[in-house]
Formats: structure tokens, sequence, C-alpha cells
């Protein structure tokens, strides 16, 4: 039985080519909804505070402890989730580079170079063919 699902690549370096591309896309978009998902529950637990607040009491009641400590944690994970996400796109950087700097000076020159032999092997057959068609 032969598979239909197409193999998306011919060599190994446009795998980390375009897998290295796929990385820095999605640490990209990771990073702008891990941002502005932090950045939504912090102005709700902001605007929780204020609304409970009082400020004659000196001390902060343990709701509005509470709800700081949420704001404290929500940015600390923001930052935590951040650098994880600079981890992949600086993986994904390195591979998207070195898969198309390898591709390009590696596997295409060869494939340039077979599809210029086989065009003259062509060529030479056809002037054969037709060389001996003629007489």
């Amino acid at each position: 039985m032969e598979s239909r699902i197409p193999v998306p690549t011919d060599n190994i370096y446009k795998f980390y080519a375009l897998f290295g591309l796929l990385l820095v896309i999605s640490s990209l978009l990771g990073s702008v909804y891990v941002t502005q998902s932090a950045n939504e529950s912090v102005h709700a637990f902001a605007k929780e505070y204020f609304s409970i607040a009082n400020p004659d009491l000196k001390e902060p009641s343990g709701l509005e402890q509470f709800i700081a400590k949420r704001i404290t944690t929500t940015v600390e994970n923001r930052k935590f989730y951040q650098q994880g996400i600079g981890v992949f796109l600086g993986v994904g950087i390195m591979m998207m580079f070195y898969g198309f700097y390898m591709w390009h000076m590696k596997v295409q020159p060869l494939q340039d170079r077979l599809m210029k032999l086989q065009i003259e092997k062509l060529e030479r057959e056809l002037d054969n063919h037709k060389e001996s068609g003629q007489k």
C-alpha cells in the first residue's frame, strides 16, 4: 500500500530551515498571546483591587493582599513564559539560518548541476535522434 501523505522535504537542511521558520513564527505569536493575556489579567485584578481598597486602613485586608499577590504572580509567570518562548525563538532562528545556509550552499548547487547535466544529456539524445531520422 502506497502512502498518500506527501513527504514535506527532500533533504534534512530544508527540514531544518522550515521547522526553524515554524518555531520562529510560533514563538512570535506565542509571545504576543502571553503578553496580551497576562496584561488583561493584571488589568482585571488591578481594577478589582482598587474597587475594594480602603485608603483609611493602614494595612491592606486579606482580600487586598490576595489580589496583590495574584498580580505579582501573573507578572512573574509572564516573565517566565517569555523566557521560555525566547529559548524556542533562539533555537528556531539558529535552525532556520543553518538550514537555509546549508540548503543553499551544499544541496542546491548539486541539484542545479544535476539538472544541467540532465538537460545536456537530453539535448544530445535529441540531436542523435534527429541525425538518425534524417539518414
